[in-house]
């Protein structure tokens, strides 16, 4: 099942809320972010995501105590109980002991005779038992308790939440033209591309970094000296000191809209570091020179004692003030 089908379909069961979904995918490829972005957009406020392969059994079922009725051991509620969207994410690789404490959960929705809250939304996630992951077996009867969702992960679906996401122009034309790049089988001994991985190469690539020896231990060795070939065709990094000292070389007016993104995250970054004569007066220069887009993206990178700062220097104002009148429109 494709990312964008899952969604619909956790959405679905989340409003009946008569079955618990279980997700079956391998790493990096957005389970996680899809079960919490859903229990948000269904109105949940407290959502606890439980990692059951870091948790003690008593976490999950609670903390037994002397009773203060005839000394009869009472149960202390565990740390997520309350919760209105609840996430046991990697049940296959908790213990066993821990297995046996959440069973109760999905079938009768209580842990030691606390009953869950019948509008809790309860989800899990698992990876595949594929013989690339360490995890354990799963008891049949735990799979008669829950709906069990395999998601495979989409390009098409990827690079349309990619372009929502800022992701770096490069990163998605390579991934075009390299479609087998963009989440391959992996092997347990194998470092692979995720769709994970790739956001984390287009913040490197934010920061100007796109050559092999900083990617490989994110998407492999072999495609990673591939997309470096592919990144440096197109990018020759404009820095700002550069543009500080001779800012009429570079033509920022006719540069590519990644290369525009670029300079506009290095600006902001160093602004927001301190905020500098030398900074200030590139601001001036790059500020009318950059597409309408980039303006906003520019302003909403930068923190807000930064911008009080530019907006006492009266050319500044002028220009930004347009663009905080259209960000405060669109909020």
């Amino acid at each position: 099942m494709k990312v964008s089908e899952t969604k619909k379909f956790l959405l679905d069961v989340f409003k009946q809320n008569k079955m618990v979904p279980m997700l079956i995918g391998k790493h990096g490829i957005g389970k996680s972010a899809i079960v919490i972005d859903t229990l948000k957009e269904i109105g949940c406020q407290k959502i606890s995501q439980i990692m059951l392969a870091q948790v003690l059994p008593e976490d999950v079922g609670g903390m037994p105590q002397r009773g203060s009725i005839n000394n009869i051991v009472e149960w202390l509620k565990p740390f997520w109980f309350g919760s209105d969207g609840l996430f046991f994410d990697e049940l296959n690789r908790a213990s066993s002991e821990t297995l046996n404490a959440f069973m109760e959960i999905p079938l009768y929705r209580s842990i030691h005779g606390f009953k869950i809250d019948e509008k809790a939304r309860i989800s899990i996630a698992i990876n595949p038992d594929n013989g690339v992951y360490k995890v354990g077996d799963l008891d049949p009867a735990l799979w008669d308790r829950v709906i069990p969702i395999e998601i495979e992960p989409d390009l098409d679906d990827w690079k349309a939440w990619a372009a929502k996401a800022g992701i770096n122009d490069i990163v998605i034309s390579f991934l075009t033209q390299y479609n087998e790049a963009f989440c391959p089988n992996s092997k347990a001994d194998k470092i692979a591309p995720t769709p994970r991985g790739w956001e984390r190469i287009s913040h490197l690539l934010e920061l100007g970094y796109f050559e092999g020896k900083y990617t490989k231990g994110i998407i492999g060795t072999e495609i990673a000296y591939t997309f470096e070939g592919y990144a440096r065709e197109r990018y020759e990094r404009v820095k700002i000191k550069d543009l500080i000292s001779n800012y009429d070389k570079y033509g920022i007016k006719t540069l590519t809209p990644e290369k525009q993104l670029d300079i506009v995250n290095q600006a902001a970054l160093a602004l927001n570091e301190k905020v500098t004569s030398d900074l200030i007066k590139l601001s001036l220069k790059l500020v009318p020179d950059l597409r309408e887009e980039m303006k906003v993206a520019f302003v909403k990178k930068l923190k807000d004692n930064v911008r009080s700062r530019l907006l006492n220097n009266k050319e500044l104002m002028e220009m930004l003030f347009p663009i905080f009148q259209k960000i405060n429109k669109e909020a």
